[in-house]
C-alpha cells in the first residue's frame, strides 16, 4: 500500500521552466499525495492503537474471571474479606439496587451497612482471620422489604453456593416470599435450620422498628 503512495512521487523537473499554473498544479498534488500518506500513518495508529486497548481489556476481563473463580472456590467464611468478595458477587444474582457491601476489617470481624436498614456482620476471635459466624439483619415497621430478602438470600446463596438450597433453607426458615412481603403482622418465629455444612438461627424483635436477624455458623 505504501508503495502505491511513493509510485506517485512526481518526476523531478525543472520549475524554472513552468508556468505558475503548472507550478500551483504540482503544489496542489504533493499536498494531496502529502495528505494521504498522514491519513494512512493516522489509520494505521488509531487501528493498532484500538487493537491494543481491545487486548488490555481483554486481559482485564479474563484476570477478573479467574479472581471471581478462585474466590468462588475459597471457605466464605476464611477471612472478612472473602465473605464480602463472594456476597458482592451473589448479591448481582438478585434484582436489587442493594451497593456492595464494603467495611474495614476489625479484631472483632466486620460491619457493613448496605442501606439504613440492612446490614451485614462476620465474627472472628481476637488474632484470627477465620470467622466463626456471620450476620445480615434487616428492620422494618410495615413488614419485611424485597430488599432485606434479597440480603437474606444473598447471605445464605454466598455460604452455601447452590441457589436450589438456598430456596430450600428460606423455605425451612419460614421466608417464603409471598407470605412475610410487607405483612406488618406477619408472625416470625424463632426458627433453627442446618444444611451440610453451616447452622442457620433466625431471630426476630418486635418493636417500633422490627429486627429480623440472621446468624450463621459453621457445624
Amino acid at each position: 500500500m505504501f508503495d502505491k503512495f511513493f509510485k506517485e512521487k512526481a518526476p523531478k523537473v525543472d520549475e524554472s521552466t513552468l508556468s505558475s499554473e503548472e507550478l500551483k498544479q504540482i503544489r496542489h498534488e504533493r499536498v494531496r499525495r502529502n495528505l494521504r500518506i498522514l491519513a494512512l500513518f493516522v489509520a494505521g495508529y488509531y487501528f493498532v492503537s484500538a487493537g491494543f486497548s481491545w487486548y488490555e481489556e481483554s486481559q482485564r476481563e479474563e484476570l477478573a474471571a479467574q479472581n471471581a473463580q478462585l474466590v468462588q472456590n475459597e471457605d466464605p467464611l476464611s477471612d472478612g474479606p472473602t465473605f464480602r468478595a463472594l456476597y458482592n458477587q451473589n448479591l448481582n444474582t438478585y434484582d436489587t439496587a442493594l451497593p456492595t457491601a464494603n467495611a474495614n476489617d476489625s479484631v472483632e470481624g466486620f460491619v457493613a451497612v448496605l442501606s439504613p436498614s440492612i446490614e451485614l456482620r462476620g465474627f472472628c476471635n481476637p488474632g484470627e482471620r477465620k470467622l466463626y459466624a456471620a450476620q445480615v439483619q434487616s428492620r422494618f415497621t410495615q413488614g419485611l422489604e424485597k430488599e432485606g430478602l434479597n440480603a437474606i438470600s444473598a447471605f445464605i446463596l454466598t455460604l452455601e453456593k447452590d441457589l436450589n438450597l438456598t430456596a430450600e433453607i428460606l423455605k425451612n426458615l419460614g421466608l417464603i416470599e409471598s407470605e412475610v412481603l410487607l405483612k406488618a403482622d406477619h408472625p416470625f418465629e424463632k426458627t433453627q435450620v442446618q444444611s451440610p455444612k453451616y447452622t442457620y438461627e433466625l431471630n426476630y424483635l418486635e418493636g417500633e422498628i422490627d429486627e429480623l436477624t440472621l446468624i450463621a455458623t459453621s457445624r
